[in-house]
């Protein structure tokens, strides 16, 4: 199928390997339906107050953040942390911050700021535990 792709663009078959190398006949190799879905690309071409993808990790970045709130407001309110683990709160600050640097390498939006928020109120929940208890 490459092979008549890269013939579709101005390329004989006697030279279809080389052609493959040429940038224009492996553009043409690329849109023949065969290449791997790539989301990027679908990301790329979508204008940013259309892009599905961004608005639904959005969505769930600020779903997972906000259940995190009430915890918080109740420790605030009760000065009462004996319930909670340290090590399950330092284990999952350590891999929030892991999925920040992730979402900074991967240039993810709704990755970094959901994960930014619940770091916040995690350290805030750990913050009331050396305190309180």
């Amino acid at each position: 199928m490459r092979e008549d792709a890269a013939t579709k663009a101005g390329c004989n078959a006697a030279t279809a390997f080389a052609a493959l190398r040429d940038a224009r006949c492996t553009a043409a190799a690329a849109d023949d339906g065969l290449t791997a879905w790539n989301p990027t690309r679908l990301r790329r071409s979508l204008p940013p107050a259309m892009n599905l993808i961004t608005t639904l990790g959005l969505a769930a970045g600020v779903l997972t953040t906000a259940a995190f709130v009430p915890q918080v407001v109740r420790v605030w309110r009760t000065r009462c942390t004996r319930d909670l683990s340290a090590t399950m709160l330092l284990v999952l600050a350590a891999g929030v911050a892991l999925w920040i640097a992730y979402g900074i390498l991967t240039a993810s939006l709704p990755v970094v700021a959901a994960n930014a928020l619940t770091l916040i109120l995690v350290v805030a929940i750990l913050v009331a535990k050396l305190k309180y208890g």
